[in-house]
This record gives structure tokens, sequence and C-alpha cells, in this order.
């Protein structure tokens, strides 16, 4: 997976979680809910 699609998923999460902050590691998607 490259950084730019972690980054892709990781907005998209943001946005469904609604408040959050994802990151690609390791080619898995790590989101910390705040």
């Amino acid at each position: 997976m490259t950084p730019f699609i972690a980054e892709l998923i990781g907005t998209v999460m943001l946005i469904v979680l609604g408040a959050g902050v994802c990151a690609g590691v390791n080619e898995k998607i790590v989101c910390v809910k705040l």
C-alpha cells in the first residue's frame, strides 16, 4: 500500500468516525479516535 492510499483511507476513516487520527503504519491502517 502506498503512503498516498493509506493517507486517503485515513481521511475517509476520519470523516466516517467524525473525529480521529488515522495513519498507515507498516501497510496497516491505525486509527485513534479522539
